[in-house]
């Protein structure tokens, strides 16, 4: 039992970290379908549970590193008189456990936002033109104003908070295993506490963040 907790306690966190930050991505690529391309059938009910269904899926693929690599090993103290159990991370070497922090770093942070941005900006672009000829009519064009730079400042936002959001996780995470030895002066209590109070920070703010973005107009 306690094999199996080590293993799938990694396992869920890593899964939640990855599907929070792809169901952005994926709020954000919908979005731009909609307003853009104005394509509804992506906000279907069979559409929607096929995206949410690759979402957790491709997030549980990345994630199963975090479970092979998860092992309970057994600490001896006082010339091995006592021992008590240890959930420890064990890789094969350090050089993959490197590779897998630069693929996560890609795939959860990077990339995402990139994407993000990049569909942030065609849609900010869109609205604009679309203010300066279809809808600039008398009647509507303050209407039309106040939208598009409502619009235009959600999505702005929403790319700023994404990377403020994941940023300090990811960079901890690549200075953790690229350069350990910066993080010397923390004792392994404030270093634990630091990585918990930071990823709790980023789950909790991504998820304001997918609520905000999926419930805007």
């Amino acid at each position: 039992m306690g094999d199996f907790i080590c293993k799938v306690v990694p396992f869920l966190q890593s899964l939640h970290i990855f599907a929070s930050s792809h169901t952005i991505v994926a709020i954000s690529i919908i979005r731009y379908l909609n307003v853009v391309k104005n394509y509804q059938k992506v906000t279907e009910k069979w559409s929607v549970s096929l995206i949410i269904g690759a979402i957790w899926l491709v997030s549980a693929t990345c994630s199963v590193p975090m479970y092979v690599s998860h092992n309970v090993q057994q600490i001896y103290i006082h010339g091995g008189v006592f021992h008590y159990p240890v959930c420890l991370e064990l890789w094969m070497s350090v050089l993959w456990r490197q590779r897998y922090t630069v693929f996560v770093f890609l795939l959860q942070f990077l990339i995402p936002f990139c994407l993000i941005f990049l569909f942030s900006v065609l849609i900010c672009i869109y609205l604009r033109l679309r203010m300066t000829t279809r809808y600039y009519y008398k009647g509507i064009q303050n209407y039309k104003l106040i939208r598009t730079q409502k619009n235009t400042y959600l999505l702005s936002a929403v790319t700023v908070t994404y990377m403020v959001t994941w940023l300090p996780l990811a960079l901890v995470n690549l200075l953790l295993d690229f350069d350990p030895n910066i993080l010397d002066a923390l004792n392994t209590e404030t270093l634990q506490l630091l990585f918990a109070t930071i990823t709790n920070l980023s789950l909790s703010l991504s998820l304001s963040l997918s609520l905000s973005l999926s419930l805007s107009s």
